[in-house]
């Protein structure tokens, strides 16, 4: 057991075993493979501006001595906020530097996100065990109208929702939706769900932070509803990663739940959720399927990222259980319910990672690829961006039906929706 343990929390932090009560500042990805073919993020005057907005929903207590104010004890309530985050280092550096650093694949300084003033806003739900009460006086406060504001300015008021794993932050939580709105052009606004993690990776081995991720999924539905009728948004996008996919699996199984009495268009219109992103999820197969049918009814993309090659998720099944997750799942041999849910269910698709890194002449490993690897950025870039399924985005198929690939063919493949899609880059 001491060896597996010591190779599960390698897996799971980028830091030593000593370090498991820090949160490393987060870099700039290198440039995503669609940027690399010569797109750019979007054409506002302001896709380089190294200050981001971030909009957070949090069931953190107010801590000042926390990250942004708030620690990890957990409340009752959630309330909304707005952090300021800026690209740089110790100041934030220019556009002109900004540019160069998501652009060119050669650059020779990495810039890292850091948290800005925070603001704290009104309580916008209140939580019960098994339901939540959105509190109406929140939709006029002034975070909510700045949020709504943003929204309506995007082309078609769209908004995205992140979901973080374990061992984070306000901070990290907030460095990761902004490097999500800035690759994506700030062609839409984030809204981070921080559900209260904990620090250290033993408070995940040891299960309370599943627990915590679990429970979690309520309060994560009641963002969603209260985001989904006070906000104006007509495309709401949601991704979820690692444990970050427990949160959301839950939570939008609530929130489907909640709303069992619309159907069709009414139900388009209370819920208007777009594409799903479950990235390198450490969510059990066995309640996904039970989940799935729900997410179906209230999204029009749900993608799920595997990959056989994380060992942070196959360490996870061996020493905390719960059977096999869908950030690993084995498509070589998919049980009859995984059958039919791929059957049924068209709007679910799987892109595999790992197939096809012969041909490509690379691996896609570890667990953070889904933000740190350029091939699977772009793909999560596009399928956020545009909304379409696996073989319109680039991906080639694999044997099932909406399992998808990053094969070699993709680079010349992708240009096509990148086209349709993303400007050209300009001198």
């Amino acid at each position: 057991m001491p060896s597996r343990l010591a190779t599960f929390l390698a897996a799971l932090s980028p830091l030593p075993l000593l370090a498991g009560c820090t949160v490393p500042k987060e870099e700039l990805v290198q440039p995503p493979l669609v940027f690399q073919l010569g797109y750019a993020p979007g054409t506002r005057p302001d896709i380089y501006d190294p200050e981001i907005d971030v909009y957070f929903a949090t069931t953190r207590v107010p801590d000042p001595e926390g990250p942004g104010g708030f620690g990890n004890d957990i409340d009752s309530v959630v309330r909304l906020g707005h952090a300021t985050v800026w690209i740089g280092d110790e100041a934030p550096w220019s556009p002109a530097d900004v540019r160069t650093a998501t652009l060119d694949v050669d650059r020779e300084n990495t810039p890292i996100f850091e948290l800005g003033p925070v603001r704290a806003g009104d309580v916008m739900a209140e939580l019960g065990e098994r339901d939540w009460t959105v509190v109406e006086d929140s939709s006029s406060c002034n975070l909510a109208n700045e949020l709504r504001a943003a929204i309506a300015a995007t082309p078609d008021k769209s908004l995205l929702v992140f979901v973080d794993g374990t061992k984070g932050n306000l901070y990290r939580t907030c460095a990761l939706s902004a490097e999500a709105r800035h690759l994506l052009g700030r062609s839409m606004p984030v809204l981070t769900f921080a559900w209260p993690s904990h620090q250290n990776i033993f408070q995940y081995l040891f299960k309370e932070d599943v627990h915590r991720a679990d429970e979690a999924g309520l309060p994560f539905a009641a963002v969603m509803d209260w985001a989904s009728e006070h906000l104006g948004a007509e495309r709401i996008n949601v991704v979820s990663y690692s444990a970050g996919g427990r949160v959301a699996g839950i939570g939008l199984s609530h929130l489907r739940e909640r709303h069992a009495e619309l159907e069709g268009d009414a139900l388009r219109e209370r819920l208007p959720l777009r594409t799903v992103v479950f990235a390198a999820a450490d969510e059990p197969v066995d309640r996904f399927i039970k989940e799935v049918p729900l997410i179906h009814d209230i999204a029009d993309l749900i993608v799920v990222t595997i990959s056989k090659r994380d060992h942070a998720v196959r360490l996870s099944e061996v020493l905390i259980g719960e059977g096999q997750r869908i950030g690993r799942e084995r498509w070589n041999g998919p049980s009859e319910a995984e059958m039919q849910m791929l059957r049924e269910l068209p709007h679910v698709e799987f892109v595999d990672v790992s197939y096809g890194r012969e041909d490509r002449g690379f691996k896609i490993e570890g667990h953070h690829y889904w933000y740190r690897q350029p091939w699977v950025v772009s793909d999560v870039l596009m399928a956020v961006r545009t909304g379409l399924p696996g073989d319109e985005r680039g991906l080639q198929p694999e044997a099932l039906p909406r399992v998808w690939a990053l094969t070699a063919e993709y680079p010349d493949a992708v240009r096509d929706a990148a086209d349709a899609f993303l400007p050209r880059q300009s001198d």
